[in-house]
């Protein structure tokens, strides 16, 4: 049996919401769609009229966010610091995920099966990404796993 777990989640411990998207609301060409402990903002380019680094500083000054990054130019991910979330109300929710700190995730290897052993040791020593469950899970069971 393998099991995996989407990612990681962390706790909240300060219910006061990081209010990201009403911090950046008048500028132009700017939208911010929460998740929790991250955020993404969508930079239209056709009319923002803001740079990187301007962006970057507003993303950085507001009370909360420990970090931002460009993703693509036009999209870039911001996240909270360590206990806090993303929205514009009170969040009630103990356990949240988003940032970077959640990506890690957990896998359960076991049963009789005479490939549990070597499938544990891969596991353990590298770590897979979310993208590489599939084609690992896929190999395991001898199917195609081109979905096409």
């Amino acid at each position: 049996m393998l099991t995996v777990s989407d990612h990681d989640q962390e706790t909240i411990t300060d219910l006061n919401p990081v209010e990201l998207a009403e911090a950046l609301s008048d500028v132009s060409g700017v939208e911010v769609a929460n998740d929790g402990t991250a955020a993404l903002i969508h930079r239209r380019a056709s009319d923002a009229d803001i740079d990187d680094e301007r962006l970057q500083a507003m993303i950085r000054a507001v009370d909360g966010v420990e970090a931002a990054t460009a993703l693509t130019p036009d999209v870039w991910m911001a996240w909270t610091e360590p206990g806090r979330a993303f929205g514009s109300t009170p969040i009630p929710i103990y356990g949240q995920h988003g940032s970077p700190r959640c990506r890690t995730q957990m896998a359960i290897v076991s049963g009789g099966d005479h490939r549990v052993a070597a499938v544990a040791r891969q596991i353990e020593q590298s770590h897979p990404s979310v993208l590489d469950w599939a084609p690992l899970i896929a190999g395991l069971l001898q199917i195609d796993g081109d979905a096409s």
